[in-house]
């Protein structure tokens, strides 16, 4: 029980002092490119409450075919 103990707080120790080497090692470092929160539909089912909804108005959609595309098979 001891050693499983000790391997685990070494373990922890380890994985601790690769966060804090892997966080000083991107400081300054800035991320330009699009994340998940920057995307009109975020989580599965769009919301936090998974409703689904757009937050986007579809009232001057009219339901008409805008444009198609043949895929062959």
């Amino acid at each position: 029980m001891k050693k499983i103990f000790a391997v685990l707080v070494v373990a922890m120790l380890l994985t601790g002092a690769l966060v804090i080497m892997e966080t000083k090692a991107n400081m300054g470092v800035y991320i330009t490119t699009s994340s998940l929160a920057d995307s009109p539909w975020p989580l599965f089912r769009g919301d936090l409450n998974r409703t689904g909804q757009s937050a986007y108005s579809t009232e001057k959609n009219f339901g008409e075919l805008l444009w198609k595309f043949r895929t062959g098979d």
